[in-house]
């Protein structure tokens, strides 16, 4: 689906190409389960991430409690080169738990959330859990689907003087800080 829902091909309006093909998460899921079934063993909740995402988080505090003393030189590259990889994990844990993959219980999963979000300084577990549920709900559609830029972000990103690269490090101070994942909405 695309813009309005419509449903055909694709269509290039005046300022982006809107696909109306089926949306790739569901066509896809179809394609992987009929060809390996044994994949659905996998779905549902694995209460063990409790311990990894704990491994993380401790870490991750750790290496902090470590660095108190350290110049400014070690602590970036220690980020950088290490921190940085926990922090992803986590991430992507934060992800994983929007959709309830850790427990049964969803409060338990936005818990273990907040958790998993202590290490990265910005909140935005309770927050990214909304959006991107909302992203799954109204995928592809204009206006609800929060990773379909407007017209302002788009050529705020894709001017001469702001790399798109530059997009990415926004994400999620845009994301724990304001009601939409978006300045421009």
């Amino acid at each position: 689906m695309g813009k309005g829902g419509e449903d055909q091909e694709g269509v290039m309006a005046g300022d982006f190409f809107w696909s109306y093909t089926d949306e790739p998460h569901a066509s896809r899921r179809r394609q992987i389960l009929s060809k390996y079934p044994q994949i659905k063993d996998l779905f549902g909740p694995d209460p063990s991430s409790f311990f990894k995402i704990s491994v993380i988080v401790f870490l991750q505090l750790g290496t902090a409690a470590l660095l108190h003393d350290a110049g400014w030189l070690k602590i970036l590259l220690v980020a950088y080169f290490f921190g940085s990889f926990l922090n992803h994990n986590l991430f992507l844990a934060i992800h994983e738990l929007s959709h309830n993959l850790a427990f049964s219980t969803p409060s338990f999963n936005k818990w273990l959330g907040i958790f998993a979000n202590l290490p990265i300084g910005v909140p935005m577990s309770v927050t990214f859990q909304k959006y991107h549920l909302e992203h799954h709900r109204f995928q592809g559609v204009d206006g609800m689907d929060m990773d379909v830029p407007t017209l302002t972000e788009a050529s705020f990103y894709s001017s001469s003087f702001m790399p798109s690269g530059l997009s990415l490090l926004s994400q999620s101070p845009l994301v724990a800080g304001n009601s939409s994942t978006s300045l421009f909405r």
